[in-house]
């Protein structure tokens, strides 16, 4: 059980204003899903937020085994440090192989998917 604001962010949709590096750094891993909200009144003291109970299921998905944990948070990271910004700006000071990423680098970073950061992580030229 969470606050409902921190649920709606875990379970946020690509594009939407919830869709947040935390959304992106648990969904690399886990499938989340609001099971159904609690109103405040079943509380004593009642509290001045509502709840949310979810799920948390761990991925089977061996594909992101993959991948470079440190790269991809240091992406997820700075795209959402600057999340109005394009990613060709937030990204600037990263060597990232743009011709072989296959990445529209003039989309913002709520309108990425998990597998999109990945794809940018695994084209940094160290």
């Amino acid at each position: 059980m969470v606050q409902k604001e921190l649920a709606q962010r875990l379970t946020a949709k690509i594009g939407t204003k919830d869709y947040s590096r935390l959304t992106v750094m648990t969904s690399l891993y886990f499938d989340i899903k609001i099971c159904f909200l609690i109103s405040p009144n079943v509380f004593l003291p009642k509290p001045k937020v509502q709840s949310a109970f979810i799920e948390i299921i761990k991925k089977e998905n061996s594909s992101h085994h993959n991948i470079n944990l440190k790269s991809f948070d240091q992406v997820v990271r700075m795209a959402f440090n600057q999340r109005r910004k394009m990613l060709r700006n937030s990204l600037s000071s990263l060597n990232i192989d743009i011709k072989n990423c296959g990445i529209d680098f003039t989309e913002r970073p709520e309108q990425l998917s998990v597998e999109d950061f990945i794809e940018i992580s695994n084209n940094i030229i160290s």
